[in-house]
């Protein structure tokens, strides 16, 4: 199961005139949350330090609630380490771009909720 799956070059149904397929982003992301998808996410962030498990965390942070649970489990506090730890690298590392490029856009999508953008700002 993917997030979204959107294809801007396939061609209409020959049977139907119907927009191209789209999965709604908003309800495959309800049932990974579901299935306990964000704690798991975090235990496997803890064990593996890449971007692969933030850009997942990115995709997900879509809807309040799971935004609200990433917080819980300490998603937030953990990625904001990450991120103070991977600024102070050296930059040309595709590696450490990649992994703050990744955290950057979650950083992005959880601030959508004003309490995260106030604490994100604070510091």
């Amino acid at each position: 199961t993917s997030l979204c799956t959107f294809d801007d070059f396939q061609s209409p149904n020959k049977s139907s005139i119907a927009a191209p397929t789209i999965a709604s982003t908003h309800a495959n992301v309800q049932a990974f949350a579901a299935r306990q998808i964000v704690p798991k996410l975090h235990l496997y962030l803890q064990r593996n330090n890449d971007s692969a498990g933030i850009l997942c965390l990115r995709a997900l942070a879509v809807q309040d609630g799971i935004v609200q649970s990433m917080v819980a489990v300490g998603i937030l506090e953990m990625t904001k380490a990450m991120f103070k730890k991977n600024v102070n690298l050296v930059a040309d590392s595709e590696e450490t771009l990649q992994m703050l490029t990744a955290i950057i856009g979650l950083f992005r999508n959880l601030s959508a909720n004003d309490e995260i953008k106030t604490t994100l700002c604070i510091g």
